[in-house]
């Protein structure tokens, strides 16, 4: 089983401040810039402590963000999720409604009219 190790980012100051906990019975301090080096970082803080290859292990980050923000992060992902079945639902009734319009003997421009959407677009669902 590989080692495994968490590491904890907080944003302080334009920099991710990361801190590596039981790394030789003790701590692990480094910094990152962007959110995207901080496992890289870490995992080279760890390697060079413990000296060994930077893949040998596993990492996982957590962030320490302020609970309000984390909260609206929260709400932001959820709206965005039920924003995407929405859309996915609307897509669906949609196509269903231009295949009965066509059935029915409607024109695309008609069936276009009725609906909101061009003619083009009708043309597009019904080829799908």
């Amino acid at each position: 089983m590989r080692p495994h190790f968490n590491a904890s980012a907080v944003h302080f100051q334009g920099w991710w401040a990361i801190t590596v906990h039981g790394v030789l019975d003790s701590s692990i301090h480094t910094q990152a810039k962007r959110i995207d080096r901080i496992e890289y970082m870490a995992r080279d803080a760890i390697a060079l402590g413990l000296q060994v290859p930077p893949d040998s292990f596993d990492v996982t980050v957590t962030f320490e963000i302020d609970t309000q923000l984390q909260e609206l992060i929260d709400e932001a992902k959820a709206a965005s999720r039920i924003a995407q079945d929405a859309q996915l639902q609307a897509t669906s009734k949609t196509k269903s409604a231009v295949e009965l319009l066509h059935e029915q003997g409607f024109s695309t421009r008609d069936a276009g009219a009725l609906i909101g959407l061009s003619p083009q677009r009708i043309s597009q669902l019904l080829a799908k």
